[in-house]
């Protein structure tokens, strides 16, 4: 009987051994690509009932430059939804998908925004897949303040 706790107290300790690498071994996958937005070309769209209420919508796109903002890298899609009006925040569920060589990477999130034609404020996306070469692709996008020519947005992949 003693035998048999010790063997397994050895596999459980073996298995919280492993489980603690892993953390590790997925923060070696972690891959950082940061992008910047430039020459935005957004549109709102005023659905019924006039004026701001559920349903309306942003789309657009945008240039997509290396974090230097010396190369372009591809480009940067976006269509949003209007959620919740609120008196001083609206929400809006948002995806974007980014465009770059080898392949595409979707987001998905919900950002708060002044109004359904300004841009949103600093929030995170979920990086929800892609395709090619970001097949899979997992993590966060980060979006930082926007300035009025371009943003910057952070993609913090998984594999």
């Amino acid at each position: 009987m003693g035998k048999v706790l010790l063997a397994t107290a050895l596999t459980f300790a073996l298995a919280a051994g492993l489980a603690a690498a892993r953390p590790d071994q997925h923060a070696a996958a972690a891959r950082t690509l940061t992008v910047v937005l430039k020459n935005r070309d957004y549109s709102s769209i005023d659905l019924p009932p006039t004026g701001e209420s559920q349903g309306d919508l942003r789309v657009g796109n945008a240039e997509l430059w290396n974090r230097a903002e010396k190369r372009r890298i591809g480009s940067f899609h976006i269509l949003c939804a209007l959620t919740d009006k609120g008196v001083k925040v609206q929400w809006t569920t948002c995806d974007f998908t980014f465009r770059l060589a080898g392949g595409e990477v979707t987001t998905q999130g919900v950002q708060r925004r002044a109004s359904i034609s300004s841009v949103a404020e600093p929030d995170n996306e979920a990086i929800v897949g892609g395709t090619g070469r970001y097949a899979g692709a997992r993590g966060v996008a980060r979006l930082l303040r926007s300035k009025p020519d371009k943003r910057t947005i952070i993609l913090q992949l998984l594999r």
